[in-house]
């Protein structure tokens, strides 16, 4: 695999946190970043399973869906 050097700048707290996390997984940044790299890339690829297709977008931005569940299943098992 050919490779090329790739500089950029980022905060201290996100240089800090991706030391940090590769140092806890056991791996360099330059593992940590090339790895996440791979992800996207298979993500981009891969289309979504078609049943997460089907249900995607129904429920507007506004419903809060999480308090609906819960108030559902409360009355439920009153």
């Amino acid at each position: 695999m050919n490779t090329t050097e790739l500089t950029f700048q980022l905060t201290e707290e996100d240089i800090s946190f991706a030391k940090e996390y590769a140092q806890k997984h056991r791996i360099s940044v330059e593992e940590l970043l090339s790895r996440y790299f791979q992800h996207l890339q298979r993500a981009q690829k891969e289309p979504l399973h078609h049943d997460i297709e089907k249900f995607s977008g129904l429920v507007p931005a506004d419903v809060d869906a999480e308090r609906l569940y819960k108030e559902h299943v409360f009355r439920k098992h009153q």
